[in-house]
């Protein structure tokens, strides 16, 4: 149930000191802006293609939701933002940025993109695991968005661990939800009312 007075749920955790002071998260996204007052001096960004740099704040509304002063579930973490920029519908994403990013100490990796379940393929499932495994396997941690579309089933990229079972130790798949814990009819479906 929704706490308009705790709404992200973290007092629990920050009251015990618990803020993601000393962690390096990375988030691969749209854009940032390095200058919201919310992450003052806690993000870096980086840009990854031509398109990177491209004015769409989604990263900064998650980097916020993450990590920022007022409401942000860890406000003591440090941000890498890796501005991926877009191709068609999705993220351009490439083992290098995942390289870059592992190298600057993120081991934590959050990711609000994904490839609809309908339109994935076993290569690409194959690709995808062949990019992410070698990093579950150095104890990184993957956070996806489970989708926007209403669908019956999360992307193919949240679901990943269902194909291959050496990423489980490495993935976690959140969705949205609304203030009774049901489904708020853009996140992946679910069975509560």
């Amino acid at each position: 149930m929704l706490n308009v007075q705790d709404p992200s749920n973290t007092r629990a955790a920050h009251s015990q000191g618990l803020t993601g002071a000393g962690i390096t998260v990375g988030i691969v996204d749209t854009d940032f802006d390095v200058s919201d007052p919310q992450l003052a001096g806690r993000i870096s960004k980086t840009v990854y293609s031509v398109g990177g740099a491209n004015g769409n704040m989604h990263g900064t509304e998650v980097a916020e939701v993450l990590a920022g002063n007022t409401l942000g579930v860890a406000p003591g973490a440090f941000l890498q933002a890796a501005a991926a920029g877009t191709t068609g519908n999705g993220l351009l994403l490439n083992n290098q940025m995942y390289q870059d990013l592992f190298a600057k100490g993120v081991r934590i990796f959050n990711q609000s993109n994904g490839v609809s379940s309908t339109g994935a393929s076993v290569g690409l499932a194959l690709s995808l695991h062949a990019l992410y495994q070698p990093y579950v396997a150095q104890q990184s941690l993957f956070i996806w968005s489970t989708g926007n579309d209403g669908a019956a089933q999360p992307t193919l990229n949240a679901s990943l661990p269902s194909l291959f079972s050496d990423l489980q130790s490495g993935w976690l798949a959140v969705t949205a939800v609304n203030a009774v814990g049901g489904s708020n009819g853009y996140a992946v479906s679910d069975t509560v009312p």
